[in-house]
C-alpha cells in the first residue's frame, strides 16, 4: 500500500530586514527532503519575537491555512522563531492541536504529536522550560550588547557592515543555478523552493540578474548600428 506524502509548511522568522531567513529555510528544506516530506509553502516573517499575534500577518496566515487543512506538519528551527511570547506560543500550539497538525522543532528534535497520534505532553514541558531560560538569557544578552555598542560608539568605532559588502557579481557567482532559473523565467517562489533559498535572498538575486541584463542592454546600444565587433584573424 502506497504511503501518503506528508505535507509540511516551513515557518521562519528574523527580527530585522537586515537579517535573512536563508539558513532557516535551507536547514528545514534539507530535513524535509531527508524524510520525504512535501514542502507545500514556506513562510518568512520579519518582526520581533515579542510582537503580539495581531502584529504578525505571516504567522496569522500560517494558522489560517492550518485550519483549512493544508498541512500535516509545521517545521521550525527553534520555538523562538514562532514567538518569544508564551501567550502567542499557546495560541499556536492550541490551533495546531485542534487541527491535529504536528509541530516539529528542529533544535529540540521533538514533535508535538507522537507516532500513536497522542499529544506529546513532554514537549510542552520542555518548551515551557526552554522559553523561560531563553527569556532570562536574552534579557542579559541584550544588556551586554547595548553596553558594548555604547562603548564602541564612544570610542569612535564604525558599526555595521561596510558599504557594498556584497556586489551583484558576487551574488550571481554564489548562486549560479538559481541565476539560470531566474533568467529562464521561473517564479521567485519556484526558485526558492528548488534551491532551498529564502524569499528575500531570491528577491535580491533577481535584482542582481535584472541589473546585469540592463547593463548588457546598454552595452549593446553603445555599439554603432548594434553591430558586434569582430576580432580580425591572426596573420600567418
Amino acid at each position: 500500500m502506497k504511503q501518503e506524502t506528508i505535507r509540511v509548511a516551513l515557518y521562519t522568522r528574523v527580527s530585522t530586514k537586515h537579517q535573512s531567513c536563508e539558513r532557516q529555510v535551507r536547514d528545514l528544506t534539507r530535513y524535509a527532503a531527508k524524510h520525504g516530506y512535501q514542502v507545500v509553502e514556506i513562510f518568512e516573517e520579519v518582526c520581533s519575537g515579542r510582537s503580539r499575534l495581531e502584529k504578525r500577518p505571516v504567522l496569522q496566515n500560517l494558522l489560517e491555512q492550518v485550519r483549512e487543512g493544508r498541512f500535516d506538519k509545521v517545521l521550525v528551527t527553534e520555538i523562538s522563531r514562532l514567538s518569544r511570547e508564551p501567550k502567542v506560543q499557546m495560541v499556536v500550539r492550541d490551533t495546531l492541536e485542534q487541527a491535529h497538525v504536528a509541530l516539529y522543532v528542529r533544535n529540540l528534535d521533538m514533535e508535538s504529536i507522537l507516532p500513536n497520534g497522542r499529544i506529546n505532553s513532554m514537549m510542552h514541558i520542555v518548551i515551557a522550560v526552554y522559553t523561560e531560560v531563553e527569556k532570562n538569557y536574552s534579557e542579559d544578552t541584550v544588556d551586554r550588547i547595548y553596553s558594548g555598542l555604547r562603548k564602541a560608539r564612544e570610542s569612535g568605532k564604525r558599526l555595521g557592515r561596510p558599504p557594498g559588502a556584497t556586489s551583484a557579481r558576487d551574488m550571481i557567482k554564489k548562486y549560479p543555478k538559481a541565476t539560470v532559473d531566474l533568467e529562464n523565467g521561473l517564479s521567485l517562489r519556484k526558485v526558492a523552493t528548488l534551491h532551498g533559498l529564502s524569499k528575500s535572498t531570491v528577491q535580491n538575486l533577481k535584482k542582481c540578474v535584472d541589473e546585469r541584463r540592463s547593463q548588457r542592454g546598454k552595452h549593446r546600444k553603445a555599439r554603432p548600428n548594434g553591430e558586434i565587433p569582430v576580432r580580425p584573424a591572426a596573420q600567418n
